[in-house]
């Protein structure tokens, strides 16, 4: 249904009509059109049914005038079809967040517990370091008595060749 912008009424009082202006038609269109067959005139004047420019500029003007309209019910079909697209995609992104969603909690958790397996093994680290340190420092304690060890059987040994000698020459 088309209506000129004046006689529009409010949509409270009536269903939404679709208003089509052609201020320009016919200066873009027929005068163009008119301007040339005038121009070829002579060529189409020997055709016998004097109505031809008539006939031929108002097939024109309808099938343009046909073309550039729509009535309400295309247009409300075409909406219904957009807006069923539309909400197609916007469940098809909702799943499909809500699969990212899981995946990328299950993903934090996993990466929570690598983080926890990381801490032990570093305390664990850091504990087995400290009793290398001191395993290092018993052994170095070790080695040193076992170096004053020797000393000391050698001091003995030695007394003792001395106690026989002394011994001998009492």
């Amino acid at each position: 249904m088309v209506t000129h912008e004046d006689e529009r009424r409010s949509s409270e009082e009536d269903p939404k009509n679709l208003v089509v202006a052609f201020p320009d038609f016919l200066q873009d269109s027929v005068v163009p059109f008119l301007k040339y067959l005038d121009g070829k005139r002579d060529k189409y004047a020997m055709l016998k049914e004097a109505g031809f420019f008539v006939k031929l500029v108002s097939k024109m003007t309808h099938i343009k005038g046909a073309a550039a309209m729509k009535t309400a019910k295309e247009m409300k079909k075409e909406c219904a079809e957009a807006t069923a697209k539309i909400t197609k995609r916007v469940a098809s992104f909702n799943s499909e967040c809500a699969t990212m969603m899981v995946t990328l909690q299950e993903r934090d958790e996993h990466l929570w517990a690598k983080e926890m397996e990381c801490e032990v093994f570093w305390l664990n680290l850091a504990k087995k370091k400290k009793l290398w340190a001191a395993e290092q420092l018993r052994t170095k304690d070790c080695d040193r008595l076992r170096a004053k060890l020797k000393t000391v059987e050698e001091y003995l040994e030695m007394l003792r060749i001395k106690a026989e000698a002394v011994e001998l020459a009492f």
